[in-house]
């Protein structure tokens, strides 16, 4: 599985090595509560999700499939 870029100011892609296998995500800030992101797109095996809105952070997104749970901490800033 891949998440990028990270750090990521805007978009965040989610990759998955078998390009046929459906997944779901969550996102979690720093104090364990979910957020809701917008998905750009999502077909199976990847994703983009919008992170434009978020404010700066560590973030930590959770993707479950059929047989694996990933944990990634991911990195947003504002590029300020």
């Amino acid at each position: 599985i891949s998440v990028y870029p990270n750090p990521a100011q805007d978009v965040l892609y989610v990759t998955l090595s078998d390009a046929s296998q459906a997944f779901v995500y969550a996102l979690f800030d720093i104090t364990g509560k979910q957020i809701e992101v917008p998905t750009q797109q999502q077909n199976i095996g990847r994703a983009s999700l919008d992170i434009a809105a978020l404010p700066a952070g560590v973030y930590m997104l959770v993707i479950t499939t059929d047989n694996q749970r990933f944990v990634s901490q991911v990195v947003k800033y504002d590029g300020r």
